[in-house]
């Protein structure tokens, strides 16, 4: 039984670990206005992943409690979705090309994609 109580003590750390990171993502994506550098397929791996956190609560009939925290995790992610569809309007609207992070000045003055062999450190 103790056993039981310090498992879930640590794995409530865990996800209250990730849910304190997450407003930071949310606050600076809204204050950016726009979704270059943004990886929706991370985001929609992470809902996947509480997703089968909760099922696997649920399933054991040990949801309290862990339970919220996962529920909490998942609705802050998926805000931080919500704010990257909105981006993604605004960039769209703004005319921006989806891999604008792609892009760069190069040494001659012109902008396009990265030619070349990225230099090493």
């Amino acid at each position: 039984m103790m056993e039981a109580m310090i498992s879930d003590l640590f794995e409530i750390l865990m996800l209250l670990g990730f849910a304190a990171a997450w407003p930071f993502n949310i606050i600076r994506a809204w204050r950016a206005r726009t979704a270059v550098g943004t990886s929706p397929y991370f985001m929609i791996v992470i809902e996947f992943a509480y997703l089968c956190g909760m099922i696997s609560k649920a399933v054991v009939a040990d949801w309290w409690p862990v339970f919220p925290f996962y529920v909490l995790d998942f609705c802050l992610v998926a805000v931080a979705l919500m704010i990257y569809v909105r981006n993604r309007r605004m960039d769209a609207a703004k005319g921006r090309p989806r891999d604008e992070k792609r892009q760069c000045q190069h040494i001659d003055g012109t902008e396009g994609p990265l030619r070349g062999p990225i230099p090493s450190l």
